[in-house]
């Protein structure tokens, strides 16, 4: 059987197209999965930005509440004396006694309350101090005064003031001091 010209050109026409839309729609099939895939990426991409986005936010803040604590230690560590350094509170009573010319008498205990932890927590121990101070009221006032602004921590839980002789006048103080 023979084909007549015309059937053979429809039927060459319409494999050519039928293969030519066959490779279009593979083609088409192969190029969503590439899109899909690129989407996904994309998608990835963004996450792990949004990701890097707030561990550096988290690292700002990291930081910032980090300088908090630092100050915030350095304050505590300036207000607490330390125990190497237990000469310093007695060397500022005694230049504040002389700057505002008031005889003084200082005495320091032993620790009063001792750290009872083991571990190596941040532990305070207290000492009792009963300072006497002798001299005119407004020196003894302006002493206290002085005193009480000290960044020291120190907890005075007495205090009296008498008349002495010859105008002058007696300021005692009781307290507690926390070492570290």
């Amino acid at each position: 059987m023979q084909f007549s010209p015309k059937t053979k050109l429809l039927t060459i026409s319409i494999l050519g197209i039928t293969l030519f839309l066959a490779l279009v729609w593979l083609n088409f099939v192969f190029l969503q999965d590439k899109l899909n895939q690129e989407k996904n990426t994309v998608v990835d991409s963004r996450v792990n930005i949004e990701l890097n986005n707030r561990q550096k936010q988290n690292l700002s803040t990291l930081t910032k509440q980090l300088d908090q604590i630092q100050e915030s230690s350095d304050a505590l560590n300036q207000a607490v004396l330390d125990r190497k350094q237990a000469l310093k509170f007695v060397e500022y009573v005694e230049g504040l006694a002389a700057q505002f010319g008031v005889e003084h008498d200082l005495k320091i205990t032993e620790p009063s309350r001792k750290p009872t932890g083991t571990d190596k927590t941040y532990i305070l121990e207290e000492k009792s101090f009963s300072l006497t101070l002798d001299g005119a009221v407004e020196n003894l006032l302006n002493f206290l005064k002085t005193f009480e602004a000290n960044s020291s921590y120190v907890l005075i839980s007495n205090l009296s003031l008498q008349k002495g002789e010859n105008n002058l006048a007696n300021l005692s103080l009781a307290g507690v001091i926390p070492w570290h």
